[in-house]
């Protein structure tokens, strides 16, 4: 049992057992699709609006580094942009081999690299994905306004109404009396802790770790200026947006959109993403084909616009990493270089 708890430890083991689900994703995304017809629809690409996207793309990295750092220096801490920014990169890239595991990798860098502690940088990261969350829901409400007929419809046919129907009475039941029976052993957990039952060295292990996250998520109840916070979180998501709909202008099949069908994109892109997959793989590329096939975009060009959209910024953040990995590594040699020579 323990060999087999350690093996599930290793970071490989951990991308193998997931990747099958993402597989899956791309097959059903990929699936009846001639690879001809998807290549085909690549001949006629505006390059042009491609480097516009990618440098949104990058514009939107830069707000969500400033944005984290902000959240992080909201008690006087000394993390600077090129901290967050390179932390942030590093993060997105381990979420392409490990779902969900990106948020504790990069927190990990950046208290490595700088003063601020692992559960205060987590506690930020808490406050920063409970804002997207609020941020996704208001989108989407703002998808279904702007295009209630069409967008609002496919929402509640593709999504809303398959997930419930999928639900019984019985399993109701029996989900609600799960979930039930989880809060209710977290807060057993907790109060066995507090009662100092599992031993004072965990029990103050607990109550250090627990100090670092509240100071974290209240980080953003002490910012100096909080709408500048706000209009980050704006001009975040509004980078989001004109990359779905700056993308669309790249494909003739696409080039047809508009404002309001690039922001359903931006939603349903979202909803991918949460899937845990690697990254998104599959997932986003399933979803976005779903409601491109309702803007009557064909299948093999519904996926050229995913793959430029989700491999194309993947490809961009691994090439920003790489150039920050590069530049600290160049720093780093400079430095270990006038030591040296300070020595003799």
């Amino acid at each position: 049992m323990a060999k087999l708890q350690t093996l599930l430890k290793q970071p490989l083991v951990k991308v193998l057992i997931v990747l099958p689900f993402s597989v899956v994703l791309l097959y059903l995304a990929f699936r009846d699709v001639e690879i001809e017809s998807f290549l085909a629809a690549f001949h006629d690409v505006n390059w042009a609006w491609i480097v516009v996207a990618v440098l949104i793309s990058t514009a939107s990295f830069f707000v969500r580094a400033v944005r984290w750092q902000q959240l992080m220096n909201a008690e006087c801490r000394s993390v600077s942009f090129f901290e967050a920014f390179y932390a942030l990169l590093f993060g997105y890239f381990v979420n392409l081999l490990i779902p969900r595991a990106g948020e504790v990798g990069r927190c990990t860098l950046v208290a490595n690299r700088t003063s601020l502690p692992l559960t205060t940088a987590l506690g930020t990261v808490v406050t920063e994905r409970l804002i997207d969350l609020l941020s996704s829901v208001v989108v989407t409400l703002l998808a279904v306004i702007v295009s209630f007929d069409r967008f609002g419809r496919f929402l509640w046919n593709r999504v809303l109404q398959p997930f419930f129907l999928t639900f019984s009475a019985t399993r109701i039941y029996i989900s609600a009396a799960i979930i039930i029976a989880l809060i209710l052993a977290i807060f057993l957990f907790l109060y066995l802790l507090r009662a100092g039952r599992f031993g004072q060295r965990i029990l103050n292990w607990w109550n250090d770790k627990k100090k670092g996250l509240q100071t974290g998520m209240k980080s953003i109840l002490k910012l100096r200026a909080k709408w500048l916070f706000l209009f980050y979180t704006f001009l975040l998501w509004g980078c989001y947006w004109l990359m779905a709909y700056t993308i669309s202008f790249a494909l003739p099949a696409t080039a047809h959109l508009g404002a309001a069908a690039s922001l359903a994109i931006l939603v349903v892109g979202t909803f991918g993403m949460i899937i845990p997959a690697q990254g998104g793989m599959g997932s986003f590329h399933l979803a976005v084909v779903l409601w491109l096939a309702v803007e009557g975009v064909a299948r093999p060009d519904a996926l050229a616009y995913a793959t430029l959209s989700h491999e194309g910024q993947v490809l961009l953040y691994i090439v920003l990493l790489a150039l920050c990995y590069l530049l600290t590594f160049v720093v780093k040699q400079r430095k270990s270089n006038t030591h040296g020579q300070g020595k003799e």
